[in-house]
């Protein structure tokens, strides 16, 4: 296939990562390549839209990285201000902060809508994500409007939006630049767009290789570092104020998992519901970019 980004064909295969057996139970890969003109590394063969959604049911929203809780009546708990998901979304809304005072949001990827959530009172506006138990939970728990479904066949009014942002979004896409070029088209002139995506030239991906904890398609197919992410940025009409590499909250149970993916000890560890091991601990392996661009004069520019 072509390089999602340049368009030009020709890669370097760097990794095989296994994936779970398929319908013959024949072990099967995930061919991982790097683009031999502008160096972006992708999954040769990313899962189409459908086989996302199945990526994304309810066990995924409840883990214990992801999840909001709820009372016995189904509403939203006081204890959802100590959450990870809570409070990364808070420290990302202080940081739009210092690129817009107000503005009409779209939330791509909004998940159980922990950004909707910090962001309703300086940004409020709606989401959009392609599992349909994350659309609901929103609009049933949180009083968020979501369109369901995939984000490049979804409607949207151009040019209707202050903020667009897409936390841990963009690199679970085959095809980063239709998705950026989409956001840009929706953006108001001088609007911001706000990402995270795993830096795939960290010292920490480098050391790891195809064991790095974020080496894991098909929830990832997209591997940025910063030379290949400001230039699908530029390609598609943003300038970039902001490329740092700021930790995140994760809990305890999630970071065991990690760690026991990692040294291939996952069929030891157990799965606790303890409130401890939901607590959530400040971690930074600087192997995730956090950028914020703005709308360039003139809208995308040509490749």
């Amino acid at each position: 296939m072509s390089c999602p980004v340049c368009g030009k064909t020709g890669e370097e295969l760097l990794y095989r990562v296994p994936r779970e057996r398929d319908s013959a139970h024949r072990r099967a890969s995930y061919g991982v390549v790097r683009c031999e003109h502008c160096g972006f590394v992708y999954v040769s063969e990313p899962p189409d839209s459908s086989q996302v959604a199945a990526l994304y049911d309810r066990s995924f929203f409840s883990s214990s990285q992801q999840a909001l809780p709820v009372d016995e009546a189904g509403t939203l708990a006081p204890s959802y201000r100590s959450t990870a998901v809570y409070r990364n979304a808070e420290r990302r809304v202080r940081l739009l902060r210092e690129y817009r005072d107000s503005g009409r949001l779209l939330d791509i990827g909004c998940g159980n809508g922990g950004f909707l959530l910090a962001a309703a009172d300086t940004f409020p506006g709606l989401g959009v994500d392609i599992s349909e138990d994350a659309c609901s939970f929103v609009k049933r728990v949180l009083g968020f409007e979501t369109i369901c479904g995939d984000f490049l066949t979804a409607d949207f009014e151009g040019s209707s939006f202050d903020v667009v942002t897409m936390w841990d979004v963009l690199a679970g896409t085959g095809d980063p630049k239709a998705w950026l070029s989409k956001v840009n088209s929706l953006l108001k002139p001088g609007a911001v767009l706000a990402l995270t995506v795993p830096d795939v030239g960290s010292l920490c991906a480098r050391a790891m290789g195809r064991h790095w904890h974020l080496m894991i398609p098909p929830i990832v197919v997209s591997f940025f570092t910063e030379a290949t992410l400001r230039d699908v940025l530029h390609r598609t009409g943003f300038e970039v104020l902001y490329l740092k590499r700021p930790g995140k909250y994760v809990s305890l149970a999630f970071l065991i998992r990690k760690l026991a993916r990692i040294t291939q000890t996952r069929r030891y560890v157990r799965e606790y519901r303890a409130s401890l091991l939901k607590r959530a601990i400040y971690v930074n392996l600087r192997d995730i970019v956090t950028v914020v661009a703005r709308k360039a004069a003139g809208g995308e520019e040509a490749v």
